[in-house]
């Protein structure tokens, strides 16, 4: 393994549980975390106690008004392997053309990222499932979208959940109603 792979994976391990720690991360499905209102679209009315939530107890998204004003325009389920963060190319190949198709006026990407089921990780799937979201956040950041573009969340539990995958993310390209 080479020197810049190491320091890589140490980084990205850095900044998940550095976030992790930020948020105050609970090992329990009910975590709740602040909306971070810099990360929301310059047009985004929300309220500034606004909380964000695991979407397992909510069944539906922390940004479920805002997308009220947005229609979808593309889906896909990006898959991960088990107890992973890491993206590969068929993930990143993904990535990159959504980001190719997407409007910076118009358009905001929904990223939720997902992990249901056995883990051999303590606290494992909420540090997969917003790690995961995290991950993808990062790689379109590094194609060149802005922050306030990418609305992540996650979803997880220790069991099965048949409305999301099981260890994904699921990105939506979602654009402005005319």
């Amino acid at each position: 393994m080479t020197a810049y792979r190491i320091l890589r994976i140490t980084l990205l391990f850095s900044s998940v549980m550095l976030g992790v720690v930020l948020a105050g991360c609970s090992v329990f499905s009910s975590r709740t975390d602040p909306v971070n209102q810099e990360s929301l679209p310059s047009n985004a009315s929300t309220p500034s106690a606004a909380i964000r939530q695991n979407m397992y107890g909510t069944l539906e998204s922390n940004y479920s008004t805002l997308f009220d004003e947005y229609d979808n325009i593309l889906e896909t389920t990006l898959v991960f392997e088990n107890d992973s963060m890491r993206l590969g190319h068929e993930n990143k190949t993904v990535i990159n053309e959504y980001a190719a198709q997407m409007n910076p006026d118009t358009d905001v990407l929904s990223v939720i990222g997902c992990s249901h089921g056995k883990t051999l990780i303590n606290n494992g799937n909420s540090l997969l499932a917003l790690g995961r979201a995290s991950r993808v956040k990062e790689a379109f950041l590094f194609a060149g979208l802005k922050h306030d573009r990418i609305l992540e969340e996650g979803c997880w539990a220790p069991q099965l959940f048949d409305a999301m995958p099981s260890r994904g993310v699921v990105l939506t390209l979602k654009r402005k109603k005319s």
